[in-house]
């Protein structure tokens, strides 16, 4: 009977409040940081979907920028570490859930077990670009030359990041000796890329979109299965001949041990946010394209890449920061 007494006591006690604490949710504001400084491409993102989960959970969700490590490791670790109660929520990326992880010895926290995965956001392609000073007009040719001119031809790419990853890809992919200049940024390595200073820039196509369709840089192809819908004349890796995919991708996680009704919960309004214009609209603008899915489908593809981008590294020789 004492047993019985105690038992009862239990189911009183646990159970009552956790259905209580996740039909309530959410009762207060909510903290989607952002890994990075503001301005830039997440920020884009972050902030007209804080709107729009604002408009259907009823409680303020706040864009906190909290930009430190490379790769958005910093801001990425304070939300690993944080309460799994659905408050503090990360807008992640295959820069933060894969490649810093690739790339780093200890990033603080681990991609597939220190978050609970809500749902994707955004993905869009990388690109491979030229300086107007480049003759080369495809892949193949870029490739050629390479061959021949060991040595001869250079790119930039920002350390730590997708692009890096990519370009490894690419040289691991096509066997093109080109020699890798690296930058702190994307920033830097735009402005000399702009100025003839290096002669080939990987980078995520948001960050070029302006300048391709101004003509002052020179795309030579796309790192995705298919064409990026707003840059239709640009080929893929794939149609010169070269199985090089990469993409840069969104997505919010919480942390891990987010009881399933709260992560539910917030897939479901993320997936209703990606179809509202202002959303969408944002999205379109940086030549990206707006992803829904389940938890399990993010989830499926965070293991995918944090399989990829480590194998990628060590094949190419890319040191561990």
């Amino acid at each position: 009977m004492k047993r019985l007494i105690l038992a009862a006591i239990a189911v009183l006690a646990f159970a009552p409040f956790d259905h209580g604490f996740t039909q309530s949710y959410p009762d207060r504001r909510i903290a989607l940081v952002i890994p990075f400084p503001a301005g830039g491409p997440h920020d884009v993102i972050a902030r007209p979907l804080a709107q729009a989960l604002t408009n259907s959970l009823g409680q303020p969700v706040i864009v906190e920028n909290r930009a430190g490590g490379a790769g958005g490791m910093l801001g990425a670790r304070e939300v690993a570490r944080a309460t799994p109660d659905g408050y503090t929520l990360l807008l992640g990326s295959v820069s933060t859930l894969a490649v810093a992880p690739a790339l780093y010895k200890d990033p603080g926290y681990d991609p597939l077990t220190s978050f609970a995965p809500v749902g994707m956001v955004s993905s869009e392609s990388t690109v491979l670009v030229a300086a107007p000073h480049v003759t080369l007009r495809t892949v193949g040719d870029l490739v050629a030359h390479a061959k021949a001119n060991p040595g001869k031809l250079n790119y930039g790419a920002a350390t730590g990041t997708i692009a890096q990853l990519a370009a490894d890809l690419f040289k691991l992919a096509t066997k093109a000796n080109i020699v890798f200049v690296p930058y702190k940024g994307g920033a830097a390595g735009l402005t000399d890329v702009l100025g003839g200073q290096v002669d080939l820039f990987f980078t995520a196509t948001s960050i070029v979109t302006p300048f391709i369709r101004a003509g002052t840089l020179k795309p030579l192809a796309v790192m995705g299965e298919e064409r990026v819908p707003q840059l239709p004349d640009i080929p893929t890796m794939r149609e010169d001949g070269f199985d090089v995919v990469a993409h840069f991708w969104t997505g919010v996680v919480a942390p891990a041990g987010t009881p399933p009704q709260i992560v539910a919960r917030l897939n479901g309004e993320i997936n209703k946010a990606l179809a509202t214009p202002e959303l969408r609209n944002a999205i379109l603008k940086l030549s990206a394209q707006p992803t829904s899915g389940t938890p399990d489908d993010f989830a499926k593809l965070i293991a995918a890449e944090a399989r990829k981008w480590p194998e990628v590294a060590k094949a190419s020789g890319t040191s561990v920061y």
